[in-house]
């Protein structure tokens, strides 16, 4: 390896590389590593690695640049990054219709965030449509609402957001946990579970009268066979089919925790939830807040939350 000093790469250079016009009035320039390639936390060799990322990674420039550094957004890194210029190249292909610039109240989306709005865009929208009767402007609109809580829940920076499950009362993520279930404390837990990041029945009575909504009604009307979800859902989670038959079995809160995780289910249940507590004229303080992360992104304050929701309703609509 070459000395860091004079290198920022971890191999050989290609030399005499030219990019792009630093000056291009182009935000989002897509580029491609061409070297093993350091990713820091700030434009030169003296910041803390971030990241060491192979050849053929796909970025995003920025938008911002300094001493030779290229402020970008790269797959499968959170957040934005520094790297050395000369070890980046253009790459018309890089974005492939999924740009990793899309933007939430300015802010630009992390690679994770991207991924999961796609998914969301691809897959809950089209069963939201069929389940508002065909009408797909009323689909964007609430996978708008529920996806904007997950993205300032901080739901949608997980890897597998599928399988997320916390819980009370020390806030433990337990997403490798199949079937953690949450134990309630003197009657009360929060137990927040998926892709939106929705409350689980706390007790076996409400998670019976649940299941019999979600699988009766809700399920019927999306069109869902719920058994048949459960294996896509937990497969999906990467727990493969021998747990899925394990939870396909199952009844009470481990059932109703994973009927919860199909995400358009959870999307039509969590729909009024969230109105009503950040959308009508109560609102909640957990709605919003400049304080915590990523809250302070994309719900800094009440006046922010429906301008957030527009935003992530403009980025689904483009699936």
């Amino acid at each position: 390896m070459e000395d860091e000093e004079e290198f920022e790469i971890m191999g050989s250079p290609e030399t005499n590389h030219i990019i792009f016009d630093i000056e291009s009035d182009s935000s989002s320039i897509p580029l491609v590593t061409i070297t093993t390639l350091n990713l820091r936390s700030g434009p030169g060799i003296t910041y803390s690695i971030i990241k060491t990322v192979p050849p053929n990674t796909l970025c995003e420039y920025y938008g911002e640049n300094y001493n030779g550094f290229y402020k970008i957004i790269c797959e499968n890194v959170n957040g934005a990054v520094w790297a050395s210029s000369q070890y980046l190249k253009s790459h018309t292909s890089a974005s492939n219709n999924t740009p990793i610039s899309d933007k939430v109240l300015g802010n630009i989306l992390n690679v994770n965030e991207v991924k999961w709005l796609k998914y969301i865009g691809q897959k809950v929208v089209p069963q939201l449509t069929s389940y508002y009767n065909g009408n797909r402007e009323i689909a964007l609109q609430n996978a708008a609402i529920v996806a904007w809580w997950s993205l300032k829940e901080g739901i949608l920076q997980i890897e597998n957001a599928i399988r997320f499950n916390l819980c009370d009362p020390n806030h433990v993520v337990k997403s490798n946990q199949w079937d953690g279930i949450c134990a309630k404390e003197n009657g009360f837990g929060t137990w927040q579970v998926g892709l939106a990041a929705i409350q689980s029945p706390i007790t076996e009575e409400r998670a019976k009268t649940m299941i019999v909504n979600l699988e009766n009604n809700i399920c019927k009307k999306l069109g869902l066979n719920p058994n048949q979800a459960l294996l896509n859902i937990v497969n999906e989670a990467g727990f493969g089919n021998d747990i899925a038959k394990n939870i396909m079995s199952s009844q009470g809160r481990l059932r109703a925790s994973w009927l919860l995780r199909i995400p358009s289910v959870s999307f039509v249940v969590q729909l009024p939830i969230i109105n009503n507590e950040c959308f009508s004229g109560n609102v909640r303080n957990w709605c919003y807040s400049s304080k915590w992360s990523p809250s302070n992104k994309y719900s800094p304050t009440i006046e922010s939350m429906s301008i957030a929701v527009n935003d992530v309703k403009n980025i689904l609509s483009k699936y």
